[in-house]
């Protein structure tokens, strides 16, 4: 699969969560927007349930690990450590986990959900703040590294705060927008620089060889 993309799952992924959640917060007229977990509207009892946990969360979850293994191959053409695309993959994987197990259906679900909630966060935290350091050894990426480190600290700092309502859509907002700032940057990323980073290699390969 190309660059492009598995750059496309990172930037469908939050813009496909966001309508989802916008419309179905609308529709169902007992959700609060300001005071309702986001998981209410797949919650037992919600108006359409399946369509937040098997789309908004299980494929927006499932989009975030194509979009870490392009992640990893634009980043010096895949030079360097896969911990924080690990990471990444393990925080989609648990964000799906979110839809497998929703909340208010008994005690057991409410606290997998709960689990699944801060391992999608914790391991996206770890995730961004690994990437910021890989990013300084790539030119293209410098540029995203400070905000890199904006995001990992501020999705800390509020996965302490107890989620609901604007927190957590605060929360959630700040960590698909990274994703969706990343994935709009691996997109446009020119061809020729990731093809010139991939002969350079080669090259490195082929005198490695000859020694």
């Amino acid at each position: 699969m190309s660059q492009k993309n598995l750059a496309l799952a990172g930037i469908v992924a939050p813009i496909m969560f966001v309508v989802i959640v916008i419309v179905l917060g609308i529709i169902d007229s007992d959700f609060s927007f300001s005071s309702d977990a986001v998981g209410v509207l797949g919650a037992s009892g919600a108006d359409y349930p399946l369509i937040m946990n098997v789309v908004g969360y299980v494929v927006v979850g499932l989009l975030f690990i194509p979009f870490a293994l392009g992640l990893h191959r634009g980043i010096n053409s895949g030079d360097g450590s896969r911990f924080a695309p690990v990471m990444l993959g393990i925080s989609g994987a648990a964000w799906a986990g979110m839809g497998l197990f929703p909340g208010n259906v008994s005690n057991i679900v409410t606290f997998a959900h709960s689990v699944m909630v801060l391992l999608t966060f914790g391991a996206g935290s770890i995730a961004l703040l690994r990437l910021a350091v890989r990013f300084q050894t790539d030119d293209y990426w410098t540029q995203y590294r400070a905000p890199t480190y904006a995001f990992a600290f501020l999705t800390i700092g509020n996965t302490l705060i107890p989620p609901g309502g604007i927190k957590q859509l605060f929360m959630m907002a700040l960590y698909l927008g990274w994703i969706e700032g990343a994935a709009l940057l691996l997109y446009r990323r020119p061809a020729e620089i990731s093809a010139r980073s991939d002969t350079e290699s080669g090259e490195t390969e082929e005198v490695q060889t000859g020694e």
